[in-house]
This record gives C-alpha cells, sequence and structure tokens, in this order.
C-alpha cells in the first residue's frame, strides 16, 4: 500500500503507472478507481476518497452509464473501445463502481447511479459493454452480445454488498457471528426487502430504507 501512495496524483483522484524504467504516466480509468477502492479502503484518507469520487462523477459517469477510460487520459484517443475505453464500459465496471462509491462514503450517489443504469435492461441483458453516446441512450454493440451472466451478476453483487450492505469479506473467521454491513445506520433511498438471504448456514431477512438496513433471521 505505501508504494501504490506514491503513485497518486493529488487532487486529481487518480494514479500514475510506472513503468520498468522509472517513468511515470497518468492514467484516468476505472480501473484503478474500483481496485484501490476495493483492496486499499482502509490506507485511503477521506480527501482521497472524496477526490476519488469527483474523479469518477466528472470525467467517467455518464447520464445512464459510464466511461472505462477518461476522454481525458492521455491515451484516450488511442482507443476507440467500448468495453475498456473512452467510448463506454465492461458492464462489470458499472457495479464496481457503484460499490466504490458506497465504500468510500457516497450512498446516495451509489444509488442515483445505479437507478440512472438500470434503462439498459430495457435494450436487452447485460453484456460484455454498453457503448455511451449521449445524449442518446448507451446501446450495445453487436460484437458485445456474450457474457450476459456476469453482468447481471455483477449488479446482483452490487445490490446486496451496497444497498443492503453485506460485507462478507469483513468476517470474522469464526462461524456464527452476525453479517456484517455497510453503513448499517445510513439512510437509504431504495428501500426494499431481501428474502431467503443466505448467510453462515442461516437464512436472513434484509431490509432497506430510509432508516438504514437491518438484518434478521428469517423466521
Amino acid at each position: 500500500a505505501k508504494a501504490v501512495q506514491t503513485l497518486y496524483v493529488p487532487g486529481q483522484g487518480v494514479w500514475m503507472a510506472r513503468y520498468p524504467n522509472g517513468s511515470s504516466t497518468v492514467v484516468r480509468h476505472v480501473i484503478d478507481l474500483v481496485y484501490v477502492s476495493e483492496f486499499m479502503h482502509g490506507d485511503l484518507s477521506p480527501q482521497q476518497s472524496r477526490e476519488m469520487l469527483r474523479f469518477a462523477t466528472t470525467e467517467l459517469l455518464t447520464p445512464h452509464w459510464m466511461r472505462a477510460q477518461s476522454l481525458l487520459d492521455p491515451y484516450a484517443n488511442f482507443s476507440d473501445r467500448s468495453d475498456h475505453g473512452p467510448y463506454g464500459a465492461y458492464d462489470g465496471w458499472v457495479p464496481c463502481t457503484v460499490s466504490t462509491f458506497a465504500r468510500e462514503g457516497n450512498l446516495s450517489a451509489a444509488e442515483v447511479f445505479l437507478r440512472s443504469t438500470a434503462v439498459v435492461t430495457t435494450i436487452g441483458p447485460y453484456g460484455q459493454a454498453h457503448a455511451v453516446r449521449p445524449p442518446l441512450l448507451p446501446y450495445k454493440p453487436f460484437a458485445y452480445t456474450l457474457f450476459n451472466e456476469l453482468g447481471g451478476g455483477g449488479f446482483a453483487d452490487a445490490i446486496i454488498t451496497s444497498v443492503f450492505g453485506l460485507q462478507p469479506a469483513a468476517a470474522s473467521l469464526q462461524s456464527n457471528v452476525d453479517p456484517p454491513l455497510l453503513n448499517p445506520g445510513a439512510a437509504r433511498t431504495i428501500v426494499g426487502t431481501l428474502h431467503n438471504a443466505a448467510w453462515q448456514g442461516r437464512t436472513y431477512a434484509a431490509t432497506s430504507g430510509p432508516s438504514g438496513i437491518t438484518w434478521r433471521l428469517a423466521q
């Protein structure tokens, strides 16, 4: 984590890539956003979290989807990809970004972004990627009609871990512990109930709403 921190670009919420010859270049891409948040969340300062989310909001998010690569990335002009480039995003990047917003302390923005992307389900199942063309709706290029189940699984994971707050990686190695939850007292704008949620051999009913989230053993 200390080595990675030396690659942070203060004030910009992005990270540099360092080459074997010692030179570096700034990378304005979703991959650093989501992986640093997931695996180094405890090593980030509150200011870094805010700057990373500001980068995502201003350079990656579009009205109903996102770009994997910022148009301001120094290599954006060399890519025409709509999965990992500047003209769209791999469907899995979107739920990872939702989870990043929630993990870094902005649940309301996570839920707004999640809701806004739901429109893509009206044009078919998830796939490898959706391209963006603001102000028009995202679309799925013909070549990217595969891997539907991976995209759907990613969104299910984001809903369970962000909206309903379950954080399996934070659990104790001991059995029969309560489900570890992400900011359970924080208000959720998505009101719902998750039935038959399995945790360590027991079944729970999870609820989300303005008062936060609760997980109760199913009757």
